[in-house]
């Protein structure tokens, strides 16, 4: 600060130099709060994502196994498809290399997986015994599984359609 002679007395002030210090120090100070600020929000949006592809795994898990267990019959169909055949409905799933779509009547669920290596298990009715597949999940390979495990009376009254006209 320097002292300034007036007709009023001595005044003190900044000098240019002063001045200039003070806001290259708070330009400084807000470029680093606002790279920091960008970091954490940056942080925030890939935490976002992966637990959203998380979340994406798990409905997919739950949905495919509950449809299993309520389906009469799973038939394997061309393009990577499955058509689970319950009382009243169907549901049908076709798994493409970039997501899965789950489609009954007129709702349809898409997951956003990537399916790689999907292989069906028929068993001896052509019905699906198995599907697998191997999707990415937040740069890790998981493997997934389903299995239809049907009763007795199902793969009876299977094998007495085929053989009985």
């Amino acid at each position: 600060m320097k002292k300034i002679e007036s007709t009023r007395g001595n005044l003190q002030a900044f000098t240019l130099i002063n001045v200039m210090i003070g806001i290259v120090i708070s330009g400084l100070t807000l470029l680093a709060f606002y790279n920091g600020y960008e970091f954490i929000r940056g942080e925030i949006d890939v935490y976002g994502k992966q637990q959203t592809a998380v979340l994406d795994a798990l409905n997919l898990q739950l949905k495919l196994e509950k449809d299993f267990m309520q389906s009469k019959k799973v038939y394997a169909q061309e393009n990577q498809s499955l058509m689970l055949d319950m009382e009243e409905r169907q549901v049908i799933y076709r798994f493409d290399p970039a997501f899965v779509i789950r489609q009954e009547s007129e709702q349809t669920d898409s997951f956003h997986l990537s399916v790689k290596e999907y292989v069906v298990k028929l068993n001896e009715q052509e019905w699906v015994e198995s599907v697998e597949f191997h999707s990415q999940l937040d740069k890790q390979e998981i493997f997934l599984l389903f299995k239809k495990e049907y009763t007795a009376v199902q793969l009876m009254e299977g094998v007495k359609q085929e053989t009985w006209p």
